[in-house]
């Protein structure tokens, strides 16, 4: 939720429930989900793990090596999701 209140949103509450263990990795989706490699003629290939890495470099972030497997977990979702007609 930090991270969407630094983007300027105020959140009162989430849409959906989210566990309290699962929020560090919502965050960091929300500071990199701009950050997608495209593939030269055209779509998503996936995240740009350099930028993944500032980020949790610049954030401090606790056990940034979970969290990076749980964004990839998340990453694989997503990929699918848009790949669907």
């Amino acid at each position: 939720m930090d991270a969407l209140r630094a983007a300027g949103r105020e959140v009162e509450s989430p849409p959906f429930d989210v566990w309290p263990e699962n929020w560090p990795v919502i965050e960091l989706w929300c500071r990199v989900q701009t950050q997608w490699r495209v593939a030269p003629m055209g779509g998503l290939l996936g995240l740009d793990y350099q930028a993944v890495d500032m980020v949790l470099r610049l954030t401090g972030a606790e056990q940034p090596l979970e969290l990076f497997d749980d964004l990839r977990e998340m990453e694989r979702a997503a990929l699918e999701a848009m790949a669907r007609p």
